[in-house]
């Protein structure tokens, strides 16, 4: 996937890589260490990638907390 910036594109592999082998928990729980949890929460938080956050997040079924598509994740 090209974001058009190195760091995003290489921040989007390793979320969706990570989440991937960790799915179903807290992004915490995921990622195991406060960088990653933040870079995870610093990447949702760009507007422009709205998609890949809904994808990832309220999409996935194994996310419990996200089911109901109803509640805002900002």
């Amino acid at each position: 996937m090209n974001l058009g910036d190195k760091r995003l594109d290489k921040r989007l592999k390793k979320i969706v890589n990570v989440m991937t082998k960790r799915g179903g928990t807290s992004l915490p729980d995921i990622f195991g260490n406060w960088a990653g949890t933040k870079g995870a929460y610093r990447f949702f938080q760009i507007q422009k990638y709205f998609l890949i956050r809904y994808f990832l997040l309220i999409a996935n079924p194994q996310r419990n907390e996200f089911k109901n598509k109803k509640q805002h994740w900002y």
